[in-house]
């Protein structure tokens, strides 16, 4: 399982701890200084992430300065899966089997979302083994009480329960925990497979039933261990006002409040809290370096789309550019690529071949055509820079600008891509050298001719 070219190839060793008569599936990822537990929700299962890129470059950045464990907890994923769901001592007595078979004596920890009671409650009975707390997306305690007004109410707590029911199976806790990807087809569909995967809409109200009668907040005022709370002040699922009373009851608590509007850490810009965490694990913070990734980038537009608009009006405009929407994602798919977003009306993706990208911009082109548009399209293999959810660099900037040379229906490719496309088959004819804006020297350029 590889990652890019800033961090590790990453080969999860996989195993089973036992918790009594129930098997906690567990991986341990990298080979950093530090021990690094981490107790996921339910909602993030460990084999499963693997096929989800943002999932991906999380664990592998934690894997860079620790040795990071993630396990499923009982009741999903690969775990053993008990009628009854989790308790808070359940899940403290199967963290406690995972350090065991791991033969961990001192770690540090971190805790999310809906497991986050049980990370606390485990910090606090043993202070001993625990040498730094982390808590993002946290709560001590979710309904609402005399004593806590930060909680949720019971109408709030139901109208979630129900939508939880209601979108479970088709992606719909996108909808309801992490709005900035919601639209996004292929984390859509990852999404809904992740939850059937899971398990059933019934066992996901249980997970959430049990998570409101959890209430650790005098564990939480007992902490001796250094802690530090993270959340985002947008967080859909887990009000901020929680993360904010953690701070403000744990002793010493370092409190860190992030921008974002998306629950779980790995959707949207996970940079700054990743930062935090290492620097609070290993007490070194890392140098700011963005994300540099090797891989083909396609840059695709519809040729005169202001033309095109004024002519068919707007309702059919939309409807139309809809469907080319659906037909260049779902090539993108098809073809192993990922949407890294839109630039006009045009697309920019990725994808691990030169060859993979060429057979996608084809299809593209010969799917949109059955719908009246023209399309344009640059290909270029580089090392680009991913800064938060952007396509950053000058790699990037070298493949927008040999899409804009195309002409209509055209497909052109740097030179480095008709290297890399030797001996491959793709009938290629040159189109000379250019000076492209904003990027040094001439570059060679040929265009894929139909076959």
């Amino acid at each position: 399982m590889t990652t890019n070219a800033v961090y590790p190839t990453i080969e999860p060793t996989s195993g089973y701890a036992r918790s009594g008569e129930v098997h906690i599936a567990y991986q341990v990822l990298g080979e950093g200084p530090v021990d690094l537990f981490h107790v996921l929700p339910f909602a993030t299962p460990i084999e499963f992430g693997w096929e989800l890129p943002q999932i991906v470059r999380w664990w592998a950045r934690m894997a860079v300065f620790s040795r990071s464990i993630i396990f499923d907890q009982r009741g999903v994923g690969s775990s053993d899966r008990p009628e009854a769901p989790p308790t808070v001592d359940d899940q403290v007595a199967d963290l406690q089997a995972v350090v065991d078979a791991l033969g961990a004596e001192r770690f540090a920890l971190a805790a999310y979302s809906q497991a986050s009671p049980a990370g606390i409650a485990y910090a606090a009975r043993h202070p001993e083994r625990v040498t730094r707390l982390v808590l993002y997306g946290a709560t001590a305690r979710v309904m609402r009480a005399p004593d806590y007004p930060e909680g949720k109410s019971n109408a709030e707590a139901r109208a979630w329960v129900a939508g939880l029911r209601r979108g479970w199976g088709n992606g719909g806790t996108l909808d309801q925990n992490h709005p900035s990807v919601a639209g996004d087809p292929a984390v859509r569909e990852w999404m809904a497979r992740a939850e059937r995967t899971l398990g059933s809409p019934a066992m996901a109200v249980k997970m959430a039933h049990a998570l409101g009668g959890a209430d650790v907040r005098e564990e939480a005022k007992s902490l001796q261990v250094p802690t530090l709370v993270l959340h985002r002040r947008g967080d859909p699922a887990m009000p901020v006002a929680q993360g904010r009373w953690l701070a403000e009851n744990i002793p010493n608590a370092r409190w860190i409040e992030l921008d974002g509007v998306d629950h779980a850490l790995y959707f949207g810009d996970p940079s700054v809290a990743i930062q935090e965490i290492q620097e609070w694990v290993t007490g070194t913070r890392p140098a700011h370096r963005a994300e540099r990734v090797l891989s083909t980038l396609l840059f695709t537009d519809i040729v005169a789309s202001t033309e095109t608009a004024a002519r068919l009006g707007d309702v059919e405009w939309r409807h139309r550019l809809d469907r080319h929407d659906a037909e260049v994602r779902r090539e993108l798919r098809y073809q192993g690529g990922s949407e890294l977003g839109t630039s006009g009306d045009g697309f920019i993706a990725e994808f691990p071949t030169a060859t993979a990208a060429v057979a996608a911009a084809r299809a593209i082109r010969h799917r949109v055509a059955k719908l009246g548009f023209s399309v344009r399209a640059g290909i270029h293999v580089t090392e680009w820079e991913r800064t938060g959810g952007d396509v950053a660099g000058v790699g990037a900037h070298v493949a927008a600008r040999i899409c804009a040379l195309a002409e209509p229906g055209e497909i052109l490719v740097s030179g480095t891509v008709a290297d890399v496309l030797l001996g491959s088959g793709t009938p290629l004819s040159t189109r000379g050298e250019h000076e492209l804006k904003g990027a040094p020297g001439r570059w060679r350029v040929s265009a894929v001719e139909a076959r």
